[in-house]
């Protein structure tokens, strides 16, 4: 079968098109390993099983990822071996898979892990927080990539597969609390639109949870304050093309984490 896809991404200063580019690879968390059931990846640009592709992978479904409490790309260094993640003081988030990544704090700086969702390549690690919406599973590749997906990167690939419209009427609906008292929801639907067309829409919400106390007034800070949405169709006018769009987009207004006083070393301490 034929297939044309179209991807868009917008920031809220950055905005990406795309006609094709990237999936991650993967190896089996302990719970996807000892499942039955075949994995399927696409860490060669095709379909296959998990045991042919001679490469260190870790796959996660949507249901492990809910199982563990894993929300976003950050949350994964609980997950996958050998991965972790930090913060810059402007808030660019900062990847790094066995001891490989780029500590710049710049927003607009290329990673040494990239970060993919259905063969779009994000250019930027800031816009990870899209990739999270709505997702049917993650796949992890651990070690340098070249450019058979469009980026090559020393580190390693993050790829997120989002969940596709489907023949017969679906959806889900997520909501929770997190710590210091933060919200967040996602909703999302989707079906078929007629016999040859089908559609996906997905919207999710987080707001609140700020962690940092003011000891000089009454105030806090890192709050979060992100929204996001997509909307995916799907059209098959016969049984060897199908033509697939996908167009998301995010705001973020969550506080940057202030600059905090950890220590005080005096250069010459009185003797």
């Amino acid at each position: 079968m034929k297939c044309i896809k179209i991807g868009m991404l917008i920031g809220s200063s950055l905005c990406v098109l795309s006609a094709e580019s990237a999936y991650a690879q993967v190896e089996p968390s302990p719970e996807v390993a000892s499942a039955p059931d075949e994995i399927i990846v696409t860490a060669q640009r095709r379909a296959q099983s998990i045991n042919d592709v001679g490469m260190a992978i870790s796959a996660f479904s949507n249901d492990d990822l809910k199982a563990q409490g894993i929300n976003n790309a950050a949350d994964l260094a609980r997950i996958v071996p050998g991965f972790t993640f930090a913060e810059s003081q402007k808030g660019s988030p900062i990847y790094t898979i066995r001891g490989v990544g780029l500590y710049e704090e710049s927003l607009a700086a290329s990673p040494a892990v990239s970060v993919y969702l259905d063969e779009i390549g994000y250019p930027f690690p800031i816009m990870a927080d899209l990739a999270t919406l709505d997702t049917e599973r993650v796949e992890v590749l651990k070690g340098p990539q070249g450019t058979l997906y469009g980026q090559n990167s020393t580190g390693g690939a993050i790829n997120y597969v989002s969940a596709k419209p489907t023949s017969v009427l679906a959806g889900s609906v997520d909501v929770g609390l997190n710590s210091f008292g933060g919200f967040a929801g996602t909703f999302a639907v989707g079906g078929p639109i007629s016999e040859n067309l089908r559609a996906r829409f997905a919207v999710g919400y987080d707001r609140g949870g700020g962690w940092q106390q003011s000891y000089t007034r009454d105030d806090e800070n890192g709050s979060k304050n992100l929204l996001r949405g997509r909307a995916q169709l799907e059209w098959t006018p016969t049984s060897t093309l199908k033509v697939a769009l996908s167009l998301a987009g995010f705001r973020d207004r969550s506080d940057t984490v202030a600059v905090a006083l950890y220590r005080v070393t005096p250069k010459c301490p009185p003797g």
